[in-house]
């Protein structure tokens, strides 16, 4: 097996795991952030890709049929305070995101005839074909560590620039197949973690609440294989967004039953909350943040919804994307349920209201989508819904047929990354 400073970093994934989650909790004990939000990837904006030189046979170019990058979709969390323009600190949330290659496959010819035909996201060969690799299914999820561990230091940033250097990677699947002219071999990088070796991420705020997140690294590692070595770099270069402001999140006093976000359930794309009882405590609030696409959830959630074909054809749209709430309360709920209001887009849906509302629900099997029927007013177009949990809402209805939702269907819904998924599947079965 390929021996890479990534192989050796997996082999202690379990203890880096608990190190990385004992500093995170600590720097959060010691950092104080108003929100942790959401970014959505632009993958028209963003790539992740490859390049590197073998120290016998030269410098890696794209193989035939394939590149040497490739767009990048998913999301992470972010934690900062939004009601500055200039954020002095920023976290990255780990386990809460993915970042994940998303070229169609290309097929590879057999490398030196050794190799079987396979697909693959990027490839790379040496001039003369004497060593190549192939990066497949790869994913992964960023995370910051303080700076100083000792001190719990948070990344500081200077209008807005904060290192990259201070991020740490953990990679949650996929892996590289290499040829050299000893022999094949396969890699994975499941579970290898460091953090990334040169680079900044730069936090803007275009317009009131409008956030762009750019950024641009690096991540070098070295191979080692049957006598053959070399130095590959991995390169990130892109852009997420959010919206997030002061109207997506309202402070519910101890004695108060009712809360709003983003102008309430009268304005166009608000929430309203009504809760069975007053909280009786101080510092609950009620956040709400409307999300681009289902990319914004998390991995599980979006396979979850792919194999559930009755929310994928009743979130079917063609005139808009599919319209989604990240909706939390992080006070009790004393004696019942919530009650939430959501003034929908009728755009969103091709003139078919929907009839109440899909929820991302964390409680039930680890989570599962569930649909909530609600009361539908198709005059003032808000839907009404009761939950004991919270999480993603997305407007839709109970479907009467269960086809397979096609990639045309998901992409119209803005389930881009679904369709991705689900053609990928396809190609693998």
């Amino acid at each position: 097996m390929m021996r890479s400073t990534l192989t050796t970093l997996g082999r202690f994934n379990r203890w880096f795991a608990a190190a990385l989650a004992g500093l995170l909790l600590s720097a959060l004990s010691s950092t104080v952030v108003a929100e942790n939000i959401i970014f959505t990837i632009d993958p028209l904006q963003t790539t992740g890709g490859w390049s590197g030189i073998d120290n016998a046979y030269g410098a890696f170019q794209a193989y035939p049929g394939a590149g040497l990058s490739a767009p990048v979709s998913g999301h992470f969390l972010v934690g900062f305070d939004p009601t500055t323009s200039a954020p002095p600190t920023l976290q990255f949330i780990g386990g809460n995101g993915y970042f994940q290659l998303d070229s169609p496959y290309v097929t590879l010819p057999g490398i030196n005839g050794t190799v079987p035909a396979a697909r693959a996201n990027l490839a790379a060969q040496t001039a003369g074909n004497q060593v190549s690799f192939a990066i497949r299914d790869l994913t992964w999820d960023f995370s910051t560590v303080p700076v100083n561990s000792v001190t719990n230091v948070p990344i500081d940033g200077v209008n807005g620039v904060y290192p990259a250097t201070s991020t740490y990677f953990l990679v949650k699947s996929g892996g590289i197949d290499v040829t050299v002219p000893g022999g094949p071999g396969h890699d994975t990088y499941v579970g290898a973690a460091d953090h990334m070796s040169t680079g900044s991420w730069t936090l803007t705020e275009s317009g009131s609440g409008d956030w762009n997140l750019a950024f641009s690294s690096t991540y070098q590692y070295n191979y080692s294989y049957l006598g053959t070595h070399g130095t590959l770099t991995t390169h990130l270069d892109g852009a997420a967004t959010a919206h997030f402001g002061a109207t997506n999140q309202a402070v519910v006093p101890p004695t108060a039953t009712q809360a709003s976000a983003l102008g309430g359930s009268t304005t166009p794309g608000g929430v309203s909350l009504t809760l069975p009882s007053a909280p009786g405590v101080d510092n609950t609030t009620l956040t709400v943040q409307e999300l681009p696409n289902l990319s914004s959830a998390t991995p599980e959630a979006i396979a979850l919804a792919e194999a559930n074909h009755i929310f994928a054809a009743s979130t079917y749209s063609t005139t808009a994307p599919l319209q989604l709430w990240d909706v939390n309360y992080n006070g009790p709920l004393i004696g019942g349920l919530a009650h939430l209001v959501f003034n929908y887009d009728p755009a969103a849906f091709a003139g078919n209201d929907p009839t109440g509302m899909w929820h991302f629900d964390t409680t039930v099997n680890g989570g599962t989508w569930v649909f909530l029927p609600g009361t539908v007013d198709t005059i003032d177009h808000t839907i009404a819904v009761d939950t004991a949990s919270f999480s993603i809402f997305g407007a839709g209805n109970t479907a009467t047929a269960t086809p397979e939702p096609s990639s045309l269907a998901l992409i119209g819904s803005g389930l881009l990354a679904l369709a991705a998924l689900a053609w990928r599947r396809k190609r693998r079965a």
